[in-house]
């Protein structure tokens, strides 16, 4: 059991190392578009941070919390 549990939090680990940076790397460069195009930045801004969320529920099945209901 404890070796899953190692694994599992490397798991998030890295993919909080991978995903956030990248989240915020692509917002950076986005950032132009906000002023030329505010409704196609927020358009694009809600994909990918829906995207960001998908990894956090990710880790919730994977922690095995769909089969308690």
């Amino acid at each position: 059991k404890y070796p899953r549990a190692i694994l599992r939090v490397l798991f998030v680990i890295v993919n909080n190392i991978y995903c956030i940076p990248t989240y915020l790397i692509w917002m950076f460069l986005l950032l132009p578009l906000r002023k030329l195009h505010p409704d196609t930045f927020y358009w694009i801004e809600g994909k990918l941070f829906h995207w960001l969320l998908a990894n956090v529920t990710m880790w919730s099945y994977t922690a095995g919390y769909d089969s308690m209901l």
